[in-house]
């Protein structure tokens, strides 16, 4: 945003040497402190953002590259954290893998299998719970490739939107994919 306001108050300032540049950069960003405002109201999901300035088309495109920093900023963000949930599931699932496999190896150290029926009651529950655990970890495989595909399907929906923005800014597919987006994302992390 501090670039497109420095260029729009001071064309070809990224040509200018050092010095012109740090001053021109201090005064963009001062211009923009004391005139650029944002509100909030409380419990609401609207940010209201203002700017004042006497030129009314130079005020829509500062607004406006407020408003595509922030956008790009929070789609950023929103995929980081989606990566950030999806490599945290996956890494429980690996774990539990090793679980089942553990299992697994202390099972085999109790004998083969046609023994079964002259094992302990500790053997028979130790299969009985890897059987359980391998029948959990393939409902929640299949639950977390799901998920997985939801989302990859609604980042690209939120990435390419079919409409622009109606004029007070708030877009209701773009809104209601949020939403769904973080639905799926709560499901992830349970």
């Amino acid at each position: 945003v501090q670039s497109k306001a420095l260029e729009m108050d001071y064309p070809g300032v990224h040509d200018a040497n050092e010095k012109v540049r740090r001053e021109a950069i201090n005064k963009a960003v001062l211009n923009l402190r004391g005139t650029l405002q944002f509100a909030q109201e409380p419990g609401a999901d609207v940010i209201n953002i203002s700017y004042t300035d006497l030129d009314g088309e130079r005020a829509i495109r500062i607004v406006n590259a407020v408003t595509d920093s922030f956008n790009e900023i929070s789609n950023v963000r929103q995929q980081e954290g989606v990566e950030s949930a999806v490599a945290f599931i996956g890494r429980q699932l690996e774990l539990r893998e090793e679980d089942i496999q553990g299992c697994r190896r202390e099972v085999a150290k109790l004998g083969p299998s046609a023994a079964e029926g002259l094992m302990g009651l500790d053997a028979k529950a130790l299969l009985g719970e890897i059987e359980s655990l391998e029948r959990r970890l393939q409902g929640v495989r299949v639950a977390f490739d799901t998920l997985q595909a939801e989302i990859a399907s609604l980042n690209a929906q939120l990435e390419h939107p079919e409409t622009l923005p109606s004029p007070d800014g708030a877009d209701p597919d773009l809104s209601a994919l949020a939403r769904e987006i973080e639905t799926k994302e709560r499901e992830l992390d349970r």
